[in-house]
């Protein structure tokens, strides 16, 4: 079975905050079996995070929001 996936590609500064997120947002992700991966480029210096499409714990939405902060349409 293949899990489909949706990344986001953050810098470091973005990282650090998706850490605060997964410290304090850690126990509803394991009590919704939430997962994700992280990718480190050490040439870019970027973070590739890979969730699932099924997550319940408010990651694609903290994602979304924290890649698109300050861009105005």
């Amino acid at each position: 079975m293949t899990v489909n996936k949706k990344y986001f590609r953050l810098n470091k500064d973005q990282f650090r905050k998706w850490d605060i997120f997964c410290t304090k947002n850690g126990s509803e992700m394991y009590k919704n079996k939430d997962v994700y991966e992280v990718n480190y480029d050490a040439d870019l210096d970027v973070y590739d995070i890979g969730i699932t499409f099924t997550e319940q714990s408010g990651m694609n939405n903290f994602l979304i929001n924290l890649t698109t902060e300050g861009l105005t349409n």
